[in-house]
């Protein structure tokens, strides 16, 4: 609700964006009450800050720890792992690497997933009335012992320092950085973003030591980010906002904004897997997806059926509107249809 009121739309859109990056699933009672505190207290305080510093928030939060079973991680030969058996999780080493920093096919083995995991082992959570502190919580008799060697290089730093160590080299590696910037262009800017777009930004991230802030000036400044046509399909939160805002509309309340997510496909933190929601086209144009927000925006328009589709469609197009909207417009068979036909055309599903 937030984000239609605000006059600040791209920290909104950047928020969604790394909220999406580290996507983390709510299903059972803990984890719905943990999923949206990682976005509030570990994302968002760090999103104009460097990328490093994110990481680290959002890989000592409870929420990512739960959530990728490193709570429940210990070392082999760590005194947990000896007395009770309890093993080693690689689950969130190898989405950390595979989707939170370097990408798939830069170069990483399973050998690089296992000592990572390895030097995090014992970053686990604060027990009830056991521990004294709440969230994150190290316990040193569960980290494996001895030094880890990952991309190469030895870490023979001892206790969490291993692992933060470990993190703050993966944040800062070029593959990193090419991996974010590719990531980053694609959300705003198009599913096939240009490279020299790319390198660009790359530049700016190497410069800045991958301060967020840079980077997205780097990237509203080029040239390759303007196109005389919108061209990035809008997804479901985008085009909930964007008709709101279009039609100056305040949701009735939190429910109907979860209501209309869940109708559109996007549920707020229900994308079953730690790769988030699709960032392209192919994603949320398909025709189920477009029938639900012919339903949709149909049921939202009768909120302002005296609203004037041609005033409206001139205060957001101006005279770019393609000559097929504007007749489909003219001639819809009543008010409530012709502004369900401009949220739905092709220049309004696009950003």
């Amino acid at each position: 609700m937030s984000a239609i009121r605000s006059s600040d739309s791209l920290s909104w859109r950047l928020l969604d964006f790394f909220s999406n990056h580290f996507s983390v699933t709510a299903l059972g009672q803990k984890m719905v009450a943990l999923a949206p505190t990682l976005e509030r207290e570990a994302i968002a305080p760090n999103m104009l800050g460097n990328f490093e510093d994110m990481l680290l928030a959002v890989m000592h939060h409870p929420t990512m720890l739960i959530y990728l079973n490193n709570d429940r991680s210990f070392g082999p030969n760590s005194k947990v792992g000896k007395r009770s058996k309890k093993g080693l999780n690689e689950n969130l080493a190898r989405e950390m690497m595979e989707l939170h920093t370097l990408g798939v096919n830069s170069g990483y083995t399973q050998a690089d997933v296992i000592e990572l995991a390895k030097g995090i082992t014992g970053w686990s959570v604060a027990l009830p009335l056991k521990d004294y502190n709440v969230g994150f919580y190290y316990r040193d008799n569960g980290h494996e012992p001895g030094k880890r060697i990952l991309l190469g290089t030895e870490y023979p730093q001892q206790g969490e320092a291993q692992g933060t160590t470990m993190m703050t080299d993966l944040a800062r590696h070029p593959s990193t950085a090419k991996h974010l910037c590719f990531k980053l262009a694609k959300h705003f800017i198009s599913d096939t973003p240009p490279q020299s777009l790319q390198d660009k930004m790359f530049k700016r991230w190497q410069e800045t030591n991958g301060n967020i802030k840079q980077v997205m000036i780097a990237m509203i400044n080029a040239d390759e980010s303007w196109h005389p046509q919108s061209v990035k399909f809008k997804t479901p939160r985008e085009y909930i906002i964007s008709a709101h805002r279009a039609l100056n509309l305040t949701p009735k309340n939190h429910q109907s904004l979860i209501w209309s997510l869940n109708l559109l496909g996007q549920s707020p933190f229900k994308a079953n897997s730690p790769e988030g929601y699709g960032d392209i086209e192919a994603n949320w144009n398909g025709p189920s997806a477009l029938m639900s927000r012919i339903d949709w925006s149909a049921q939202l328009v009768k909120r302002r059926q005296r609203t004037n589709p041609k005033v409206l469609s001139q205060q957001l197009f101006a005279d770019t509107l393609s000559d097929n909207t504007q007749t489909l417009i003219q001639h819809a068979e009543s008010r409530q249809n012709a502004l369900t036909l401009l949220l739905m055309s092709p220049e309004f599903l696009r950003r």
